[in-house]
């Protein structure tokens, strides 16, 4: 079963599903208020605020008196604080926000599109959310719907991805995995251990031998041989097998060696790695354009990466594994040279 943390505080420095913009402000931390710094490191919007999340599409949520709203990047409130929570910021035009114990989906003005009555609401995706209802029942736990609301029919599952990718979406069923298409119809069948989303034509699926790649047919394009596979981005994909990571091609064939503790996915040609516990910064031919240096980092995108320095501690984070360490770390960004655009601060 695939876990997920619903507080998870480096998302507010990175959004997989966040676009380029040509003017894009990033978001600090100084003495426990959060603001904006603009590419170059200036500051744009005064960190006073209590929490913010990342702009998407001209407008950040902003969390003012304990209730979340949203600023353009005037600093203008275009929608007044008045819900409890929301999850990270719009995507495809609407937001999911908590008003109470519930969740709903809200328009740029501020108006329900879809009314606050789920128990959890991911963020759209190819016309689609995740959703939960029914909370405290075994089945169904996680249900999609449409912009309207309405429940896409499928057959029941257990769990799933939080959301579509390239048409299809990953679901567990009777224990196994298997793949659906936007209507609910069961296109690659649930016999898979585990399964990741599709990227570039590619998902990563667990054989009972370990993991592999097969294409949207179901057909197996990379035999299972890894000890855990993960998504294709810019013609790689990260593979660990026993305790290291590295990178193979489409063909399978491995281009970076499998020498890391951890590796991220690559993003705008560099892809972040941990080496002696230390995270650093490679190319696409395994050569360290940043040196590994920082206890944790984030991938870049719209040309910085967010970077920490600080002290794993005991963890308050309780799941299923038991407890996790926290960093309490300083987070600032860097460019593509390596270069302190923000000197780290919390």
């Amino acid at each position: 079963m695939k876990l997920f943390l619903l507080i998870i505080p480096i998302i507010l420095f990175f959004n997989p599903g966040l676009a380029q913009d040509n003017n894009p402000f990033f978001l600090i931390t100084v003495d426990g208020k959060r603001g904006f710094i603009d590419k170059n490191g200036t500051v744009v919007i005064e960190p006073n605020y209590e929490n913010v999340a990342l702009f998407t599409d001209g407008l950040a949520p902003v969390k003012i008196n304990g209730k979340w709203g949203f600023i353009n990047k005037f600093q203008k409130i275009i929608i007044e604080p008045r819900f409890d929570e929301i999850r990270w910021s719009f995507h495809e035009d609407l937001a999911s926000v908590r008003v109470g114990e519930k969740w709903g989906y809200i328009d740029k003005t501020g108006t329900f599109i879809i009314a606050p009555n789920l128990d959890y609401g991911h963020l759209f995706y190819e016309g689609r959310a995740i959703i939960n209802i029914g909370k405290g029942k075994v089945l169904p736990f996680h249900r999609i719907i449409d912009k309207s609301g309405k429940l896409i029919k499928t057959q029941l599952f257990e769990w799933s991805g939080w959301e579509y990718n390239e048409g299809l979406l990953e679901v567990e069923i009777n224990g196994k995995w298997g793949f659906i298409d936007h209507d609910g119809k069961m296109t690659i069948p649930a016999k898979y251990k585990d399964a990741h989303s599709f990227s570039e034509g590619l998902a990563a699926v667990e054989f009972d031998d370990g993991w592999g790649f097969i294409d949207k047919k179901g057909n197996v394009v990379i035999p299972a041989q890894f000890g855990e596979a993960w998504y294709f981005k810019e013609g790689l994909a990260v593979v660990s097998k026993g305790l290291k990571s590295g990178f193979i091609n489409k063909q399978g064939k491995t281009v970076i060696e499998l020498k890391f503790n951890q590796a991220y996915s690559f993003s705008e040609g560099l892809a972040a790695v941990q080496k002696d516990r230390k995270w650093g910064f490679i190319n696409q031919s395994g050569q360290f354009i940043v040196e590994p240096q920082y206890d944790d980092v984030w991938s870049y995108q719209n040309g910085l990466a967010g970077v920490a320095i600080g002290e794993w501690k005991p963890g308050t984070v309780i799941t299923m594994s038991g407890r996790l360490p926290v960093l309490d770390a300083k987070w600032g960004y860097i460019d593509k040279t390596g270069k302190l655009i923000w000197k780290p601060t919390k």
